[in-house]
């Protein structure tokens, strides 16, 4: 028993000694984590795998820093001296070679092969101490001086072939792409993006530099510049060079239309292969969510499209058909991608439109109006078919819709009904917008039914029953249902529609019956149309103050009010002067026994109240 106590009492002596030294232990560890840790100069980090190329607005090479951590200030004064400071003295230095060459050579005191000699063992040199820099710890001097390196390397190879003649087309050829493959390799060793961008700024360059053909090969030229672009862009993606990628884009481009310019034709094959490039990088930057690509490839598609369009004078209908296929494109794209911010969508959408309808009708009018109706055909098919389906689709599909019909309508029809069918589908348009809950698709077709509204306002009517009588007809009944459903939940947010659809409605009703009555008294005299006029007026106003009355509708009986007030003025400073004493005393007398009249009856209903 004593035995088992004993063994006991050890036992928790040494729990309590063990609890001591852990609790000193964590002491330890959180003096250790509040106080700053000095970063060991021995220790190096690991080599990472190079990352995927990031969307637009991300720079890969930039990590942002944790929570809590100080972010350190940049020391202009390194880059100065460690950065700049060797770039611009290597220029000034190869600048100072290339003059002493040029009096050297003009006093003859070094001949063409020692010129092409110094170039090449310059640029050795340059290339040896760059590699010394960069192993002793100066890496931005070692980039420097092999970047001098190699463009020493191509100005030789650039004198050899062009200036001097010593070496033909083929052979420079060979040697400017081995200096662009150096280039690549050296790029990547010093995990360098300046040293990438400058091979391709002179990659690009590199066929206005070749001189001995004996005509110019254009297939070799377009398979050359294709071929360097697709080798820069997958360097840049493996490396996640940012700005390599994006240079190497619009390089491709600007060295293809100047190429155009200067020695040969747009061709259709090379409009084609530059459309589906741009296509390509469409997919790519919406897929990635690179805005900056995608922004960059829907602009260069339509630029490549306008160079062809100017340069070529056959098969023009290729542009609309390509401005098709890229509307078709993102369509797919924004309806079966995940979802997106609204205003990319819709200015995508709306602005590939636009454009085709642009090109559609610039290079293929004659079958425009069959271009458009099949467009037409297609999205509302698309509506149809998302209408219980899915939210954001359908309203992308409502807004096409309502765009495509709108120019279908533009392009088939004349000024005379079209502001009548753009009354129609700006009603039918918000209408599906309020339906749906999408204040665009409202907004939208308000747009258009606001367009047809201008247009019937503007419009005089030849004959009672006309046309413009319909559109008068078509736009009193679609306000007067806006007024109807001022009250729809869908307006809560607005509280000012409820008076803009009243005040519209009565205006237009004021506008056209003043309109049809000056066109029923047109051939009587002046006064007689004056006076018409005034009593059209002071009729309206009764009935302004009757329907205020009737549906309890204050706002309407004040507007019959003012609009009385509004006949007064106008008869007693207008129509009295050119009427005589009889037909004045008529006139007063009438419209005082009516506002009396009228004051009587909004007594009684607020007597009532």
């Amino acid at each position: 028993m004593p035995d088992k106590e004993l063994s006991l009492e050890e036992r928790i002596s040494r729990l309590e000694s063990e609890l001591s030294e852990t609790r000193l232990e964590l002491k330890w560890i959180k003096q250790s984590i509040q106080l700053p840790s000095k970063p060991k100069a021995e220790e190096k980090p690991a080599a990472a795998s190079p990352p995927a190329l990031q969307p637009a607005g991300e720079k890969p090479a930039i990590s942002k820093p944790a929570a809590g951590k100080k972010v350190p200030d940049i020391r202009w004064d390194e880059a100065l001296q460690r950065i700049w400071l060797p770039r611009v003295f290597l220029f000034v230095l190869i600048l100072g070679f290339i003059w002493g060459f040029v009096a050297a050579a003009e006093e003859g005191w070094i001949t063409e092969p020692m010129r092409i000699a110094i170039g090449f063992l310059t640029s050795g040199t340059l290339w040896a101490l760059g590699n010394r820099q960069s192993k002793a710890g100066r890496k931005p001097l070692g980039v420097t001086l092999t970047a001098g390196s190699l463009v020493l390397l191509t100005l030789t190879t650039f004198a050899m072939n062009t200036l001097y003649g010593y070496i033909g087309f083929w052979v420079a050829f060979i040697f400017f792409t081995a200096w662009i493959a150096l280039g690549l390799w050296a790029s990547h060793h010093y995990q360098s993006e300046a040293l990438g961008l400058l091979i391709a700024i002179g990659g690009y360059l590199v066929p206005f530099m070749l001189d001995g053909a004996s005509h110019p090969n254009h297939l070799l030229f377009y398979l050359y510049e294709l071929g360097l672009y697709l080798a820069f862009w997958v360097y840049a993606r493996r490396q996640s060079f940012t700005y390599l990628y994006y240079t190497s884009y619009f390089l491709l481009h600007a060295v293809l239309f100047m190429y155009s310019v200067i020695a040969g034709p747009f061709y259709t094959s090379v409009m084609l292969i530059l459309v589906a490039l741009n296509l390509a990088h469409l997919v790519l930057a919406l897929v990635e969510q690179d805005r900056l690509l995608h922004y960059s490839s829907f602009v260069a598609l339509h630029v490549v499209l306008l160079f062809y369009s100017s340069e070529q004078w056959t098969h023009m209908e290729l542009t609309a058909i390509m401005a098709l296929v890229q509307h078709l494109v993102l369509v797919g794209l924004y309806f079966f991608l995940p979802k997106r911010e609204d205003s990319e969508v819709y200015g995508g959408l709306l602005a590939s439109l636009f454009l085709f309808a642009s090109w559609i009708g610039s290079t293929w009018a004659d079958y425009q109006i069959i271009w458009m109706l099949a467009l037409l055909a297609f999205h509302a098919g698309l509506l149809l078919y998302y209408w219980n389906k899915k939210e954001e689709n359908r309203a992308y599909a409502a807004v096409l819709t309502t765009v495509s019909l709108g120019l279908y309508l533009y392009h088939a029809f004349d000024s005379t009904l079209l502001p009548l069918l753009y009354i129609l589908e700006g009603a039918a348009g918000m209408f599906i917008g309020a339906w749906i809950g999408r204040k665009f698709q409202w907004g939208l077709a308000a747009f258009v039914f606001i367009a047809g509204w201008l247009g019937v306002l503007v419009q005089y009517p030849d004959f009672f029953f006309s046309a413009v009588t319909a559109g008068y007809l078509s736009l009193l009944v679609t306000l007067g249902a806006m007024v109807y459903w001022r009250k729809h939940v869908f307006f809560s947010e607005w509280p000012f529609y409820s008076k803009a659809s009243v005040l519209a409605f009565c205006s237009s009703i004021l506008y056209i019956l003043t309109i049809y009555t000056e066109f029923a008294f047109q051939h009587t005299s002046h006064q007689a149309i004056s006076i018409a006029i005034s009593s059209s007026w002071l009729l309206y106003a009764i009935a302004l103050t009757a329907v205020g009355r009737f549906y309890r509708y204050p706002r309407l009986q004040t507007a019959g009010t003012v609009m009385l007030f509004v006949v007064l003025l106008k008869v007693a400073f207008f129509d009295i002067t050119i009427s005589s004493i009889a037909l004045k005393a008529v006139l007063f007398v009438v419209l005082g026994s009516i506002g009396l009249l009228v004051s009587r009856l909004l007594y009684q209903s607020d007597k009532e109240k």
